[in-house]
């Protein structure tokens, strides 16, 4: 599914970035910067397993407990 998204995306010529269970820990983190401090990039695509995971993770690794 998020490869049909991405094909649209790529077709329409929007920024986007991509989270997903394949992706490392580092590549995350690198998505989801490029998410936050790009203001071209408009659109973040990812699977519910793996942005439930690799969100909290990012959130808790800023916070202090």
């Amino acid at each position: 599914m998020l490869d049909l998204l991405e094909a649209c995306l790529i077709r329409s010529h929007i920024q986007y970035r991509r989270l997903d269970g394949t992706m490392s820990v580092a590549a995350r983190d690198k998505a989801v910067q490029g998410f936050n401090t790009l203001p071209e990039v408009s659109v973040m695509i990812m699977s519910l397993k793996a942005a439930s995971v690799g969100l909290i993770r990012c959130r808790k690794g800023r916070e202090r407990w």
